[in-house]
């Protein structure tokens, strides 16, 4: 799993989308919006990929062809999924590193 980290604006959604486009992977947002706004950002990078919600990704009980994701903002993905099970908040993560891309150095970390 590649961890892609870096500041707002920094391209993080960009890089998502060509992640999720060369491994045929659902883009999945914290809004339907955005969603929509990957999917217009796709067609001018001249991608095609398939984008949904976070809310449409747990609703959803078929991948279709896709067998993978790509998750845009995991903290809210985390906080969205931790509400649906009746919690407040997440109070902290752990993570065992994988593949980690800075944006800002376009260095990749273990």
């Amino acid at each position: 799993m590649r961890i892609v980290t870096g500041p707002r604006r920094s391209g993080k959604t960009t890089e998502a989308i060509r992640i999720a486009d060369r491994n045929d992977a659902i883009l999945v947002t914290h809004t339907a919006e955005a969603a929509r706004r990957a999917k217009d950002m796709a067609r001018e990078m001249g991608r095609s990929i398939s984008a949904m919600s976070y809310h449409q990704f747990f609703m959803c009980h078929t991948m279709g062809t896709n067998k993978s994701v790509v998750i845009d903002n995991l903290e809210y993905f985390l906080q969205y999924l931790a509400r649906e099970m009746g919690a407040e908040s997440v109070e902290a993560v752990t993570m065992t590193p994988g593949v980690r891309v800075d944006l800002a150095t376009r260095e990749g970390h273990r």
